[in-house]
């Protein structure tokens, strides 16, 4: 958590610093799955929104913390109408990161080729950015578009190679969409190892994707074992569900 330890120094030494604010409260975002999410972690998000609106009501730096601690706050018809009236104001046109929370809203409703659009428009304004890379090719790959998303993790693999998140989406990439088991396995297995934390739900999708493989070469032990991994990282993930109790696994919360 080093940047957000360093942006929280900058707001601290320069409160009036509005770009530092809107960075800390899109990183707050991005580390939200890996909190506690309880009352004081939401607190610190209100609190940072509160004293970046009070700097200047109508800045978009406000406005985009204010999204985010909709977001958080799990009010996101709110963030949605919030987001859109800030994305149209006509200063905010080349604002990457409303481009990208409007993509996660879009995709959060389940329409992964617009939310791919956005995604797109995120890149071409933050060019520099590996999120917007790996966050487009997760939208392709569930909306089947595997040449886009091979192509758009291969970037980002070449730009960082540890990106544990990028290297779980190509291993899934490899095989959902071009049947490469064994290069599909290599991969998988490789990034799963990583010492970094990713989604909880990512990180289940790439459990659940090498059970696949291994139930297709007909390697039950091995399917049964990374289903339960999948199934204790997502329980209501309904398909890891099935087949771990096909296999004999235990499905049961702890």
């Amino acid at each position: 958590y080093s940047a957000q330890n360093l942006l929280v120094e900058i707001v601290e030494s320069d409160s009036n610093n509005l770009f530092a604010r809107q960075l800390l409260c899109f990183t707050y975002k991005e580390l939200w799955p890996f909190v506690s999410q309880d009352s004081k972690d939401i607190e610190t998000v209100n609190y940072v929104t509160k004293t970046t609106r009070s700097v200047d009501p109508t800045a978009t730096e406000g406005l985009i913390c204010e999204s985010i601690k909709l977001i958080v706050n799990g009010k996101f018809t709110e963030a949605k109408g919030n987001i859109d009236y800030t994305l149209n104001l006509p200063a905010n046109s080349n604002n990457w990161m409303l481009y990208g929370l409007k993509a996660e809203m879009i995709a959060a409703d389940g329409d992964f080729r617009i939310a791919a659009m956005y995604e797109d428009k995120m890149k071409q304004l933050w060019p520099e950015g590996i999120k917007p890379i790996v966050d487009q090719a997760y939208m392709q790959i569930k909306n089947n578009d595997f040449p886009s998303a091979e192509k758009n993790l291969q970037e980002a693999i070449k730009r960082y190679p540890k990106h544990k998140r990028a290297q779980v989406l190509y291993g899934i990439t490899l095989f959902q969409g071009f049947q490469k088991l064994d290069d599909s396995i290599r991969n998988l297995t490789s990034a799963l190892n990583l010492n970094s934390q990713i989604h909880r739900m990512i990180e289940s999708e790439g459990y659940f994707n090498l059970a696949l493989i291994f139930e297709m070469k007909k390697d039950f032990n091995k399917t049964k074992s990374y289903a339960d991994m999948a199934f204790k990282l997502k329980k209501k993930k309904k398909e890891i569900a099935a087949l771990t109790q096909k296999l004999g696994g235990d499905t049961k919360t702890p």
